[in-house]
């Protein structure tokens, strides 16, 4: 069973995606922003993909994957974000080196989000 880290300071929308991905069989680890999600990262834990918001107050997403690269983390991630601006999130995410593997945009469609889930596992 996959082990997927929901990092999301809005309460509401973690626990949807926390319930979705658990019914689909997932096991979750919750994060309610991006310092508790560093320390998830820092713990050691073996996560297979990591589903992280981008604006948070104090430790934005951006904080939480460069902490994830810095400890040399390949753990595949996929971006919630409000910022309706594809084009310039791919761009700011390859240039500062931190990749994103999906970037998804609230309100999140939840098929559409269980399937980006699986096919980034696979």
């Amino acid at each position: 069973m996959a082990k997927i880290l929901v990092v999301d300071d809005e309460e509401m929308i973690r626990k949807i995606l926390v319930r979705v991905l658990m019914k689909a069989g997932y096991e979750v680890i919750q994060a309610s922003g991006g310092a508790e999600a560093i320390e998830v990262l820092k713990s050691g834990v073996h996560l297979d993909m990591m589903v992280t918001d981008m604006k948070m107050p104090t430790v934005t997403g951006i904080d939480v994957l460069k902490a994830k690269k810095d400890l040399n983390d390949l753990t595949p991630v996929i971006i919630l974000t409000g910022v309706l601006n594809e084009q310039q999130d791919y761009t700011e995410l390859n240039r500062l080196g931190l990749g994103a593997q999906d970037i998804l945009y609230k309100p999140i469609d939840l098929l559409l989000f269980l399937d980006a889930v699986k096919n980034k596992l696979v």
